[in-house]
């Protein structure tokens, strides 16, 4: 992606819901009208829009994208980080009015009440030619290193999923 731009504020999705832009392009006029794609964020007081660029965590030669809603969850801010895997700007655009939860290849969701996950980053951390991920988690006062290896290969049920719709490759978030 060319920019990613988080506004962990929007009301789209209820009150400060929050929601991620994508821009590919020059941007003339306002950014809801000139975006690529746009994510919102899963229900009110999400904060979703925390965001970064994740280089390329499963090696497929397109940046990937890494958002957090630390407020995930609902009032018990659980929070979460998600990771969009980079693609086509044809087939990113077919997620354009997504929500975060619903377009998410990976969601790293908070294990207990106030984690509050959300800050997230990308690097290689074990040098393996994969971005590896980092998300905090403030409520635990910690930050944890997601292996880019185990990420790719690992596909574990979300215990937070809701209505039964369970994102794509869901894994847990343990503090």
């Amino acid at each position: 992606p060319d920019i990613l731009i988080g506004a962990p504020y929007a009301d789209d999705n209820g009150t400060d819901s929050g929601k991620v832009y994508l821009v590919t392009n020059v941007v003339d006029g306002s950014l809801d009208d000139n975006a690529t794609a746009i994510f919102y964020g899963s229900a009110a007081n999400g904060g979703a829009g925390f965001v970064s660029g994740a280089s390329d965590v499963n090696g497929d030669g397109f940046a990937d994208i890494l958002a957090g809603e630390p407020g995930y969850g609902g009032s018990s801010a659980f929070g979460a980080t998600y990771l969009i895997y980079g693609r086509s700007l044809d087939e990113l655009a077919e997620l354009n009015g997504t929500s975060l939860d619903n377009s998410a290849d990976i969601l790293i969701a908070g294990a207990n009440p106030h984690d509050i996950v959300g800050a997230v980053s990308g690097g290689d951390v074990d040098g393996d030619g994969l971005d590896d991920l980092l998300s905090g988690s403030g409520g635990a006062d910690s930050a944890f290193v997601f292996l880019a290896s185990s990420l790719t290969q690992s596909i574990v049920d979300n215990p937070l999923a809701r209505d039964g719709a369970e994102p794509r490759g869901a894994l847990p978030f343990c503090a």
